[in-house]
């Protein structure tokens, strides 16, 4: 018989004697999946926390200094959303021209025209 063939079975016979249900194989083996999830869980939100700054601002914050936020602000964003949706109500682009009922014409495009599926040099 193969040399490594026995080292298995002899490691699996030991295994057999000392967890003969496999309780403990099975609670390392669980314990194991779930800190290596934990510790890349830790890893991706320290990444993603020093890639979005939210780690500088904190930094900057326990120093006291001014912490300047980039983008819009939440009021000017709500702002912004209201002025949107009254200009397309007004102007009622939104809108079909027959409320109601639906306008949908077949106009077939260039995904279906069957002439340009097939290839001008075959193989």
């Amino acid at each position: 018989m193969i040399p490594y063939l026995l080292e298995m079975t002899r490691g699996a016979q030991a295994v057999a004697r000392t967890d003969p249900h496999g309780w403990i194989l099975s609670l390392i083996s669980i314990s194991v999946v779930f800190a290596s999830l934990v510790v890349l869980y830790c890893i991706y939100a320290i990444s993603g926390g020093i890639a979005s700054g939210r780690f500088k601002e904190r930094f900057l914050e326990r120093r006291g200094r001014r912490v300047e936020r980039k983008g819009i602000s939440p009021d000017e964003e709500t702002a912004a959303a209201i002025a949107l949706a009254l200009y397309l109500h007004a102007e009622e682009e939104i809108h079909d021209a027959e409320p109601g009922h639906l306008t949908y014409t077949n106009q077939p495009g260039p995904w279906a025209d069957k002439s340009l599926t097939f290839r001008k040099y075959p193989r």
